[in-house]
């Protein structure tokens, strides 16, 4: 199948003649089309024919095409049927595609039952040890990095700190970093603008007069 549709889903066609032709004869020419001719990368090419051969070409009916191209319908069904998705098997799926399909099997289909088995240990098994004893199987879903990621970027001085979030990937703290800051003005939650001009008036004061020798 794969060299039929790489050969533009068709075999290329027959060769035809209205004379006889013997066997060390048939050999010769099925061998040398074959080397010139018997492959997708060689065709193209201009064929030369000899002792009137004619060459016929020969194209699959749609109903053979059509039946070849359900077999993709089969393998949608057959996933579908244990709850996976076809990026899964798709050689072509990105890391996005590829990783959300991932995602969502473990989600729909894994945990569910998981958590089946979990009741039935609890229910059926474990009783009959320790009344004590409960079985909970570890989530198999993998973390959501990307919208995890989102939400934590939009938390940042909102309900956490800057060392918050960076705690939460492994980084360290930062000076300055434990302060809630205003959006629209980035200054330490508690302050008021007129605050922080005078702040800042006083620290330029006193620069001025160092650099003029008055202090």
């Amino acid at each position: 199948e794969n060299a039929l549709f790489s050969n533009m889903a068709r075999p290329d066609g027959v060769l035809e003649t209205d004379e006889s032709l013997g066997d060390v004869e048939f050999k010769r020419v099925k061998r040398e089309w074959n080397q010139v001719y018997g492959h997708v990368k060689k065709s193209g090419k201009t064929a030369l024919l000899e002792k009137g051969l004619k060459y016929k070409p020969i194209a699959l009916s749609p109903r053979e095409l059509s039946y070849l191209a359900g077999r993709k319908v089969t393998k949608e069904e057959i996933c579908n049927a244990y709850g996976q998705s076809l990026a899964l098997y798709d050689k072509d799926a990105n890391r996005a595609n590829a990783d959300n399909a991932t995602y969502i099997f473990m989600r729909d289909t894994i945990s569910p039952r998981h958590r089946r088995q979990e009741q039935k240990i609890n229910e059926q098994l474990l009783p009959r040890y320790d009344e004590r004893l409960f079985c909970a199987f570890e989530s198999c879903v993998p973390e959501d990095k990307e919208f995890k990621h989102k939400v934590r970027i939009e938390s940042v001085d909102k309900i956490i700190t800057r060392n918050d979030a960076r705690q939460e990937i492994g980084k360290e703290d930062v000076e300055g970093g434990d302060t809630l800051y205003i959006d629209s003005r980035l200054i330490p939650l508690g302050t008021t603008p007129e605050e922080e001009v005078e702040e800042v008036s006083g620290k330029i004061a006193e620069l001025v007069k160092e650099k003029l020798c008055l202090k």
